[in-house]
């Protein structure tokens, strides 16, 4: 039960940052003059305030875990002051936290000024370091000198580039949902388009690395629960492709004929973001399970 709930909150943790750093994203790489998307506002607000939440969430479980204390004691303020301050998740932990609370005040500034190229700067780097300091809390940290490094630094890209593509496409989501969608929405997609081809070169790029170092042979992928979840996450991915290949070669060209297009655009996107969080939830639990060549 314990595990399970470290799962949910860290899958939940990480949808709402990938989810941040995307509506910056789509500020910055996708919509034209760089106008705020609808909505941008309000998510933006709404996901920082369960940013916070699950990362509160996230250090107590981590205490119970670690300490092996009853919820009471486990806690209390020294043991959270002892797991936040003498353990690597600690310390990462309260980067993250300081991040996210500076973050929020930015944000804040956002919820009233939008358009604010300044702060949406700002935001942007910073929902960026709060996306990519998950990777100091991964199983990357289990290697050492330079193989940690290469294996910290391909999660932090693969955080980013899932986090530009998947949390950029809701509001493209969004976009297209709109009435007077068509005038935008086809710089939009093509701009999404581009930008959804480097990221998804990242991600497979990242992913390479990673199954490298964490599956290492074929029996650690296919008989562990690690490798297993590794091929759910490849086939998912998979489809994404295909959902994107039709999205970019035959739906994006066809906008120009009209709102037909647009209403299959639109379904295959939802298609994309539902896959796309269903790798989520499987990472959520990937992080807490042993990979093959860590039972050794």
């Amino acid at each position: 039960m314990e595990s399970a709930l470290i799962a949910a909150v860290r899958a939940v943790h990480f949808a709402a940052a990938i989810v941040l750093f995307g509506q910056f994203a789509y500020v910055g790489a996708v919509s034209p003059q760089r106008e705020a998307p609808p909505g941008f506002a309000r998510i933006t607000a709404w996901t920082c305030v369960l940013l916070l939440a699950t990362l509160l969430l996230w250090l107590g479980l981590e205490a119970l875990s670690m300490s092996g204390l009853p919820l009471r004691e486990a806690l209390g303020v020294q043991t959270l002051a002892v797991v936040a301050t003498q353990t690597v998740f600690g310390r990462v932990w309260l980067a993250r936290f300081a991040l996210a609370g500076v973050l929020l005040l930015v944000v804040s500034f956002l919820y009233r000024h939008p358009s604010h190229r300044r702060a949406q700067a700002l935001g942007a780097v910073l929902a960026a370091l709060v996306l990519a300091t998950i990777a100091g809390v991964g199983h990357g940290l289990a290697g050492k000198g330079a193989d940690r490094a290469a294996h910290i630094c391909a999660d932090a890209l693969h955080l980013l580039a899932a986090g530009a593509w998947l949390g950029g496409l809701l509001p493209l989501v969004l976009l297209l949902g709109r009435r007077d969608a068509l005038p935008l929405a086809v710089p939009a997609t093509q701009r999404f388009s581009t930008l959804g081809i480097a990221c998804m070169a990242a991600i497979l790029l990242s992913g390479v690395v990673n199954v490298w170092y964490m599956v290492a042979d074929v029996p650690a992928l296919v008989h562990t629960s690690y490798g297993l979840m590794v091929l759910a996450k490849i086939s998912l991915f998979l489809l994404i492709i295909v959902l994107a290949g039709i999205n970019r070669s035959v739906l994006a060209p066809r906008l120009l004929a009209g709102d037909a297009a647009l209403v299959s655009l639109r379904r295959n996107a939802i298609a994309e973001c539902v896959l796309g969080f269903g790798i989520v939830a499987i990472v959520g639990q990937l992080g807490i399970t042993v990979p093959g060549p860590h039972m050794h």
